[in-house]
């Protein structure tokens, strides 16, 4: 656990990671998850991490794994390190799927406004 780190640093983690975990309970949104499919890496996350779950899909570019068994994130874990290709093929279901969001975006999700509205 790194903590923060600049802009540089943390293109550089995602450009050299083979997938992301990104488990917390209950988040809201959940950018990380947008950070790493816009990297192109797959995510693994649990069951319960709340707006993750509207990005991440289950063996489509990424694992959603049971948050009681530590286990289960080690087997995908050990999967997606053992076979690049499979990574890479979640990881770019990933970002095909985050290719439409932006900023304006996201700040129009928060606040609830469509493109357009004043």
């Amino acid at each position: 656990m790194l903590g923060w780190v600049d802009d540089d640093r943390l293109l550089d983690l995602y450009a050299n990671c083979g997938a992301v975990y990104y488990a917390p309970y209950d988040e809201d949104y959940g950018y990380v998850t947008l950070e790493a499919f816009k990297s192109g890496k797959p995510v693994l996350t649990a069951e319960d991490s709340g707006g993750v779950l509207e990005f991440v899909r289950d063996g489509e570019n990424g694992f959603i794994c049971d948050h009681r068994d530590p286990g289960a994130f080690g087997k995908r874990i050990d999967e997606l390190l053992g076979d690049p290709e499979l990574a890479r093929r979640l990881g770019h279901a990933g970002k095909e799927k985050v290719a439409p969001i932006d900023w304006d975006a996201v700040i129009l999700a928060l606040t609830g406004k469509e493109r357009g509205d004043g």
